[in-house]
């Protein structure tokens, strides 16, 4: 009987899987050693390349640079002045502390120069917001001291307590007077006065003639005030512009019937409904049974006049007798004495 000799095929032992699993481990340690964490995302998002940014406040300059070269970062630095860190020193740094960069990335550091000594400018008549930006860049504290003022708008400087010229150190302070433009006022009371009365009001009240709109009103007599806006006693800052409705009177109305009446009579309905009466006169003869009657109107009866429109009637009028003629009075005929007074004689001695 013949025996089976079995025969092992190349690569069916488990050397190669072996080998395979150690190279994997050891590629695996030599990654993570890389890694700022064990987590396998970092591996796949390939983070084993980044490093923390370390922290520089404060550091000098050189130390700050050793820190940065250890972190295998590359350090940059530019100067700035500051009147809170001393010469020398870190300011800030960009990325900040904490924050991680890719290995190699360059650490912005921003090293104090220490205060800076500046020439005061003139601030006077300039916004204070650009004051302030100005200031800030010299770290000089601005104190505001504000007030009104009826020239000067608001925010706008009006005085400072270091002159223009004079040399000021950094982080040192600075006293601003500033505007707050007009002081507020109440509106005045305008109600029947007319235009121009209410627009000298308003003007010496710091306010300006706004807008006119008329309007029918049978109380406030045509041409004055009704109402204004804002209404009297607001309180508004200077130049606002105060609109008022102005009375154009009463609203119109017919024009009654007068023809025919005394004139008495027609004048008092007339006058009873707001009317100025004219009158033109008509001759009649003497004695004339008509005297006194309207024989016309103008505008005829019914016409749509406004109240304290003319209403022009006219009247007959009987003529006046001739005057009767008289003789002239005898008059006495006027004698006249002439008065001669006395001479005196006056005797003075030695004549």
């Amino acid at each position: 009987m013949t025996a089976i000799r079995r025969v092992r095929l190349p690569g069916r032992s488990g050397t190669i899987p072996v080998v395979v699993a150690l190279v994997l481990a050891v590629v695996s340690v030599a990654m993570l050693g890389f890694a700022p964490t064990l987590s396998p995302t970092d591996l796949i998002a390939g983070r084993f390349f980044d490093v923390e940014v370390p922290d520089l406040s404060e550091l000098t300059q050189t130390r700050a640079l050793v820190a940065v070269d250890e972190a295998r970062l590359v350090g940059q630095v530019d100067f700035r002045f500051s009147a809170k860190v001393s010469r020398g020193l870190v300011i800030r740094q960009r990325p900040a502390a904490g924050d991680t960069a890719r290995r190699g990335s360059t650490v912005v550091l921003t090293v104090s120069r220490g205060p800076i000594t500046a020439t005061m400018l003139d601030f006077v008549g300039r916004s204070e917001s650009s004051v302030r930006e100005q200031l800030d860049d010299w770290e000089i504290t601005p104190r505001a001291l504000r007030v009104n003022n009826e020239t000067v708008p608001e925010g706008q400087i009006l005085s400072q307590s270091v002159a223009a010229g004079t040399s000021i150190l950094g982080g040192s302070a600075l006293d601003l007077g500033i505007s707050l433009g007009p002081v507020t006022r109440p509106v005045p009371e305008l109600a029947g006065l007319g235009i121009e009365g209410a627009a000298f009001r308003l003007g010496q009240a710091g306010f300006q003639l706004g807008e006119l709109t008329f309007a029918d009103n049978p109380s406030v007599p045509s041409g004055g005030v009704v109402s204004s806006d804002p209404v009297p006693a607001s309180v508004v800052d200077k130049d606002t512009a105060v609109k008022l409705v102005i009375s154009s009177g009463p609203p119109p109305v017919p024009v009654p019937a007068v023809t025919g009446r005394s004139q008495s009579d027609a004048a008092a309905e007339l006058g009873r409904a707001g009317f100025i009466v004219g009158e033109i006169s008509q001759v009649g003869p003497i004695a004339d049974p008509q005297d006194g009657r309207v024989l016309d109107q103008n505008p005829t009866a019914g016409t749509i006049r406004r109240p304290g429109d003319v209403v022009t009637l006219t009247v007959r009028r009987a003529a006046k007798p001739p005057p009767t003629t008289q003789p002239p009075p005898i008059t006495a005929p006027t004698t006249t004495t002439t008065t001669t007074p006395p001479t005196t004689i006056v005797a003075v001695p030695g004549q």
